[in-house]
């Protein structure tokens, strides 16, 4: 019983101290403000991570787009010659997966840093997961191929005849 309990306190209190009021406080309430300021943290880092990840995702399907728009002729020869859409795929992804990867060598190292000297700060710490630290690069790899594999099949269904006309 709470209500009682406070009672009975605030009466032995009054008892030692009567001309001021008992400051008491719940430890739970102590935790949960200790704890909304990286709520909060953790809320904003979700909603500029998500924005982060659509601008890369937008600023990826563009330059594949430029990249395969520069390479049209080339592609037609290659499907002229007999090429399948699969191999051109592969040639075209060859350099953006090079890139994904010194992304990550350079990235990955400065993440963990920051995420170990974060969670120093708190009392009851916990180690960060190889999950965390391979899920971002098999999420990467896999939104750039399915970026490159849409705009390929797009390239690839151009008749390579128009392509060479321009010559």
């Amino acid at each position: 019983d709470l209500r009682s309990t406070l009672d009975h306190i605030e009466n032995v209190y009054a008892q030692f101290d009567a001309e001021s009021d008992p400051n008491y406080r719940f430890v739970d309430d102590l935790f949960n403000e200790q704890y909304q300021k990286e709520e909060r943290l953790g809320s904003m880092i979700k909603v500029f991570a998500v924005i982060a990840i659509l601008i890369g995702c937008l600023g990826l399907i563009g330059m594949v787009g430029f990249i395969i728009e520069t390479k049209l002729k080339e592609i037609g020869v290659r499907k002229v010659l007999g090429a399948s859409t699969g191999s051109i795929w592969m040639i075209i992804s060859n350099r953006f997966m090079i890139l994904i990867g010194i992304a990550f060598l350079i990235g990955l190292p400065l993440a963990y840093w920051f995420m170990n000297d974060w969670l120093e700060s708190f009392v009851y710490r916990t180690n960060i997961s190889i999950f965390l630290i391979v899920s971002p690069i098999i999420a990467a790899a896999i939104l750039t191929l399915l970026a490159i594999a849409f705009q390929t099949i797009k390239a690839t269904r151009v008749n390579p005849v128009e392509c060479l006309k321009d010559e």
